[in-house]
């Protein structure tokens, strides 16, 4: 129903539109030439806010991540659509957007759009800009104003930086690589992220990752007010975790 949404409203902005069965991601745009299809700078993933939510209790939010983080492209939005508090309620309103602060943390673009009419005018503005982009890659002397009002009066609502500067990336590789990504483990995803806790150590990582199993249930976990006293009490090979590295793990996931 959406995809029919979207084609119809992108067919009337003059945009052009094609269906393909992506790995990751929801929207992707492709430079053609005679020879082969480059992906130009941005892949987008879109989640209604309902989804989103179920996507942290049941694990595929960090997984998803985890892939586009993979993906090898440089500019990865992560937009949430209607998000509603009600929706939030179940999984914990701070366990929610803590996890959306973390995504930012990582790197990702986080935009949130009130309903599907705005996430289609958030995406004709990437289209504006690429567009303009590659126009003026050919004939240098155009000129480019309005294409930059359009990005900068962006920029201002949804408050993000992106990487220009990256080498395009063929589009036959990309799938290629999302593939090889896609049975990716979700325990695996949450050991890695502990490696980078300042005095985690494998032993370490391994307790958590097995304790928890998801990156989702950790975070859950994490963002309860009881969390320092607990972990701090925590024993991996005979010593106990210790209120500083509690602390440290609480600061940087939250």
């Amino acid at each position: 129903k959406d995809r029919n949404y979207f084609q119809r409203r992108f067919e009337n902005l003059n945009i052009k539109v094609q269906t393909r069965n992506l790995e990751v991601g929801d929207f992707l745009w492709i430079k053609k030439s005679s020879f082969d299809e480059k992906i130009l700078r941005y892949i987008i993933e879109r989640k209604k806010g309902a989804d989103f939510c179920s996507s942290l209790f049941d694990g595929r939010f960090k997984e998803q991540k985890h892939r586009l983080i993979m993906s090898g492209i440089k500019n990865i939005i992560y937009l949430v659509e209607g998000l509603k508090r009600q929706q939030m309620l179940n999984i914990g309103i701070e366990f929610a957007l803590s996890n959306l602060s973390f995504t930012k943390y990582e790197g990702l673009i986080v935009i949130e759009t009130e309903n599907i009419d705005e996430t289609v005018i958030f995406l004709e503005s990437i289209d504006k800009e690429l567009r303009v982009e590659c126009i003026n890659k050919q004939d240098k002397s155009l000129n480019a104003i309005e294409g930059e009002a359009d990005l900068n009066l962006r920029r201002e609502k949804y408050d993000f930086t992106l990487e220009k500067r990256s080498s395009l990336i063929n589009y036959d590789d990309f799938a290629d690589r999302s593939i090889k990504t896609k049975n990716v483990k979700i325990e695996n995803i949450l050991y890695s992220s502990l490696l980078s806790v300042n005095g985690i150590n494998h032993e370490k990582a391994k307790f958590f990752s097995e304790k928890y199993l998801s990156f989702s249930k950790f975070m859950y976990f994490i963002a309860q007010d009881s969390f320092i006293n607990e972990a701090k009490d925590f024993v991996v090979n005979g010593k106990k975790l210790g209120m500083k590295l509690a602390q440290n793990i609480k600061s940087l996931f939250c």
